[in-house]
């Protein structure tokens, strides 16, 4: 699953208000990220991925302490992503 997919899937959870499905796509992000190679990936897509990772845990952290600042522009930035990387 590309950057892209992972993004929208994020963004779909929470605007269904789906906060069960919104941790799981975080951790599966998380796994996916893991288990990458990044060797093969292109440089584009590595440098999402290390975006979508840092979204990743800064919502994971900010859901813990409702910083809704942080919540904001993690959204934001996958919603950045989702767009671009469907276009690109």
């Amino acid at each position: 699953m590309n950057v892209a997919q992972q993004a929208g899937r994020i963004l779909t959870a929470w605007s269904h208000a789906d906060s069960h499905g919104f941790k799981q796509e975080l951790e599966s992000a998380l796994s996916v990220s893991a288990s990458a190679n990044r060797a093969k990936l292109d440089l584009l897509e590595y440098e999402r991925r290390e975006v979508l990772d840092s979204v990743v845990e800064r919502l994971r952290a900010s859901e813990k302490s409702s910083a809704s600042q942080t919540l904001h522009a993690g959204f934001v930035l996958l919603e950045h992503l989702s767009q671009r990387a469907a276009t690109a």
